[in-house]
């Protein structure tokens, strides 16, 4: 099953809530071995109609802190990673437990130490990791342009890849804004009961 995303690196796929960016990582989960660590309630109805073995090749992690993601990514993925042969590792909505628990400059090192982690994952066993974020707006503080505040200036340094999800009246968008092996370009998808589907693609 081909993927929908390039991936190069940390890859980070952002938007307004309701554009399509979890649809698209659920579908991205289904095509390979999966840890899918999500921050908020999953809506497994996506999974409708997928193969007992696509199922199989999945884990759903459910944490509600950024110490239990923290945890799990520092004690636990490693394993999981090799036991399980993974080749993509999710975080979805990253930046709702810094939000729900106004964490401040000690959440920002949390997300740092996290994403270190998953580099050196990325590394030693060629995995694939996608952040899931929301998009608050660029913000300027002192001629800094910041564009996850949540997340803090360090936050787009360690993106490598960054795709952009938007929805208007023509329908929803597909962004690649970041890429150090790719051109920007466009791709027009829609998403069905329990898929996502590329229509297609401008350059």
């Amino acid at each position: 099953m081909p993927r929908l995303l390039e991936y190069y690196g940390l890859t980070e796929i952002t938007g307004a809530p309701g554009t399509g960016r979890t649809a698209i990582a659920i579908e991205e989960s289904k095509t390979c071995s999966t840890i899918y660590i999500t921050t908020k309630a999953l809506c497994t109805d996506r999974y409708h109609g997928s193969s007992h073995e696509q199922m199989d090749r999945i884990i759903i992690k459910r944490v509600s802190t950024i110490s239990q993601l923290l945890m799990f990514v520092t004690n636990c993925i490693e394993q999981l990673i090799v036991e399980r042969g993974v080749e993509l590792v999710i975080i979805d909505s990253l930046d709702h437990l810094l939000v729900s628990e106004e964490q401040g400059s000690m959440g920002h090192r949390s997300v740092f130490t996290i994403m270190n982690r998953l580099k050196r994952m990325n590394q030693k066993y060629f995995i694939d990791v996608l952040a899931v974020t929301c998009y608050y707006g660029n913000w300027v503080v002192e001629n800094f342009c910041i564009e996850n505040p949540v997340l803090g200036m360090q936050w787009e340094y360690m993106v490598n890849t960054k795709y952009m999800c938007i929805k208007d009246h023509d329908g929803r968008i597909l962004k690649l804004v970041k890429s150090p092996i790719q051109d920007p370009h466009d791709v027009v998808f829609e998403i069905h009961a329990s898929s996502v589907v590329i229509k297609n693609r401008v350059i």
